[in-house]
């Protein structure tokens, strides 16, 4: 019988008994046709599972290389591929490649493990800010209107309807002298009903400056529309230039100071008579 059938025939045979009489049989009536069988059958002429590819490397710094192929199997068992790795702590693993088939079958072997990676530490923050500054404002010198600058605008005097009197250059003495030689005057003897002055200004702060006489009274003066205070013009001499009153520190913007006649006086007065002399804007 040709060595070919034999080994069939004895693959059939240890195939369908599978027992060691069968096998027995086998190796004593044709030895190296049941050898050949046994080995075709149960597939124990490869070598053992493949061995595992070299780690990969990593050419760039943001993802780890592929993993190195699995190594080739003499068997039905599958290669296995080698893990990936990172070469910086902020890069990605990449992942591996799987194994290739053993040889004699089998499925392909599983892909590596991708290697691992670690974000950096933050930098710690910087200091504090140092402290703000201290703004301050250069409000420049006073402003000063004479009482001669009139009108309806911005650092001007704005006397109302009532009687008021100007002089300029002004002959009357008086000690100390009056400012630019001028004044403005009402509330005298020949006062009317609603004697009053509105002064406009950008500024923080105001002062009147008046004359004192021994003929003058009692003036209203305020601010923005506010409560009045009762400035005295009375003086036993006459004298020119007198800081009467300073109003409070406003916020910065637009004001109006007013100065009202109030036809009252000191006992000591022989009149009602107020008297204007100027003004200082504090910006």
């Amino acid at each position: 019988m040709p060595e070919s059938s034999r080994s069939l025939g004895a693959a059939r045979l240890v195939r369908r008994f599978g027992s060691r009489i069968a096998l027995a049989w086998c190796f004593v009536s044709v030895p190296m046709a049941c050898a050949h069988a046994i080995e075709s059958e149960f597939g124990l002429d490869g070598g053992g599972p493949g061995t595992g590819g070299q780690a990969g490397t990593l050419p760039s710094t943001t993802l780890g290389g592929s993993g190195g192929t699995g190594g080739s199997g003499t068997s039905s068992t599958d290669g296995t591929g080698g893990a990936g790795t990172s070469v910086t702590t902020t890069g990605l693993g990449g992942s591996s490649n799987g194994g290739a088939s053993g040889t004699g079958g089998g499925s392909t072997g599983g892909g590596g493990s991708g290697g691992s990676s670690g974000a950096g530490q933050g930098g710690s923050g910087g200091m504090d800010g140092g402290t703000g500054g201290t703004t301050v404002r250069d409000a420049g010198p006073p402003i000063v209107v004479d009482d001669s600058v009139t009108g309806t605008g911005q650092n001007q005097f704005n006397y109302s309807a009532g009687p008021w009197n100007h002089c300029n250059p002004c002959t009357t003495m008086s000690t100390p002298p009056l400012y630019m030689t001028t004044n403005s005057w009402a509330g005298g003897t020949d006062a009317g009903a609603n004697e009053f002055l509105t002064f406009a200004f950008m500024g923080t702060q105001i002062v009147f400056h008046g004359v004192k006489d021994p003929k003058n009274g009692i003036g209203a003066v305020s601010i923005d529309g506010g409560g009045e205070t009762m400035v005295d013009f009375f003086s036993a001499t006459r004298a020119g230039d007198q800081p009467l009153w300073t109003s409070p520190v406003l916020a910065v913007g637009g004001h109006t100071f007013k100065l009202r006649a109030t036809h009252t006086k000191n006992p000591s007065s022989t009149g009602t008579t107020i008297t204007v002399d100027r003004v200082d804007v504090i910006r």
